[in-house]
C-alpha cells in the first residue's frame, strides 16, 4: 500500500532493500518507502494505480551508472508481488516548497581529466514546477545547486530555470526578472541561470550542514514568484550561517490560474519528469567524475503552511538516482528511517529484487 505523507512525525518506516534474485524482473535501482504515517499536510493529495502501463518508465534517462546519485522521489513505488500488474503504484503530490538536508562528513574530488573542475562537486536540489493556464499546462526545471571546490573548502550556490514543456527551451526575458541573467545556444534554446552566489563563496570546515530551499507561490494574476535559498550549519559545532535567499525569480505567466511544485508518477513533462531529487555529481556539465571520498546523510522535505504552522511531509518513495544531467561513477545510497546515506559503492541500477 502507498501511505499518505506525514505532517511532522513520521512512524513506522520500512525499507525495500535491493539484493541479487534468482527468478523475477530487474528492478534495476533500489528505492524505500514511508509505511504507516500520522497526519497529513494539506496539498499534499495522493492517487494510486496498480497497473504498470499507467506509471512513467523512469529508466529512460539513465539505465546505469554514471548517473546522479542521492535521492529521488518520482511518485512511483515497486511493490513485491508475483503478479506483474500488482507491482507498480504511483502517487502524485502539490507542494509550494522543497527543502534538501544534508549533512556532510567527508567530500573530495580530484578529476586531472576534467581541468579546471577536476575538484569540483555538487549537491543539486531539483524539482519542477507546473502552472495551468487557461491555454494549458507549462512546466519548468528549477536547479538549486550547492557547488564545492573541494581543494578550497569552500562552497557557493547557483540556480538554473528551465521551460521543459518543450524542446528547445524557450524562455522570454522580458517576463523573468532576477539577479542571474538568460544563456543558451540553438540546440539547447534559452535558459535562466544565477552561475555563482555568494563571491568567492562560502569557507566550510566539516561536517557541513546545510538546507536548501525551492519555494514557489502565485504572487498575482499571471505571475509566480520563485524563491532559491539555503541555511549553513558550518564545522563541528554547527554555528549558523544564516538563512539566505540568493535569487528571488519572478516568472510571468499569461492566463496563469496556479503554479505549485509537482511530483507525479503518471505523466511526465515533455522534456522531464515530475520528480524531486536531491543528488550528488561532478561539476558543471561533466559526466561520470569519480569521487575520491564521500560520507553523507540527506533527505528531502515538502513544507506548507496551515493556519500560519509549518507543516513538513517526507517523500512516500525514494530512488537512489536522478535526471540530472551532470552524473557521478562511484556513489551510492542505503537507506536508513527515509534518509539517504550516501557513500563511495556501486550504485543498485541493476540488482533485482527478492520480497
Amino acid at each position: 500500500m502507498v501511505a499518505v505523507a506525514s505532517c511532522i512525525l513520521i512512524a513506522g518506516i520500512y525499507a525495500i532493500v535491493i539484493l541479487p534474485s534468482r527468478n523475477g524482473p530487474a528492478t534495476r535501482g533500489s528505492q524505500t518507502t514511508q509505511g504507516s504515517t500520522q497526519g497529513q499536510c494539506p496539498g499534499v493529495s495522493v492517487r494510486n494505480d496498480s497497473a504498470y502501463h499507467h506509471v512513467v518508465d523512469f529508466f529512460s534517462f539513465y539505465q546505469g551508472p554514471p548517473a546522479p546519485i542521492g535521492i529521488s522521489d518520482y511518485g512511483i513505488v515497486y511493490h513485491s508481488s508475483p503478479y506483474p500488474s500488482e507491482r507498480w503504484s504511483g502517487y502524485s503530490l502539490n507542494t509550494s516548497e522543497v527543502v534538501g538536508n544534508a549533512t556532510i562528513y567527508s567530500l573530495s574530488v580530484n578529476d586531472p581529466d576534467l581541468g579546471s573542475l577536476r575538484h569540483t562537486a555538487q549537491l543539486q536540489l531539483n524539482v519542477v514546477l507546473r502552472i495551468a493556464t487557461a491555454h494549458g499546462n507549462q512546466s519548468y526545471w528549477l536547479q538549486n545547486v550547492a557547488i564545492f571546490e573541494t581543494n578550497e573548502t569552500t562552497v557557493n550556490f547557483g540556480d538554473e530555470i528551465w521551460n521543459v514543456t518543450s524542446r528547445p527551451s524557450v524562455l522570454n526575458s522580458g517576463r523573468l526578472t532576477g539577479v542571474g541573467g538568460m544563456y543558451g545556444n540553438q540546440s539547447t534554446g534559452t535558459y535562466y541561470g544565477v552561475l555563482s552566489r555568494p563571491m568567492p563563496g562560502l569557507s566550510y570546515v566539516l561536517p557541513i550542514r546545510l538546507e536548501m530551499i525551492t519555494n514557489v507561490t502565485k504572487a498575482y494574476e499571471g505571475s509566480t514568484t520563485i524563491d532559491f535559498g539555503y541555511q549553513v550549519f558550518n564545522g563541528s559545532s554547527l554555528s549558523v550561517l544564516g538563512r539566505t535567499v540568493y535569487d528571488r525569480v519572478s516568472l510571468g505567466v499569461d492566463g496563469m490560474e496556479s503554479a505549485a511544485i509537482e511530483v507525479n508518477g503518471f505523466e511526465h513533462a515533455p522534456e522531464i519528469y515530475y520528480n524531486a531529487e536531491l543528488v550528488f555529481t561532478g561539476g558543471p556539465s561533466t559526466a561520470n567524475v569519480a569521487f575520491e571520498s564521500m560520507n553523507s546523510t540527506i533527505a528531502l522535505q515538502y513544507v506548507s503552511i496551515v493556519e500560519g504552522h509549518r507543516c513538513v511531509a517526507s517523500p512516500i518513495s525514494i530512488w537512489e538516482f536522478g535526471t540530472s544531467g551532470e552524473s557521478v561513477s562511484n556513489l551510492q545510497t542505503s537507506y536508513v528511517k527515509g534518509r539517504g546515506g550516501v557513500g563511495i559503492g556501486r550504485s543498485g541500477f541493476y540488482s533485482d529484487y527478492l520480497p
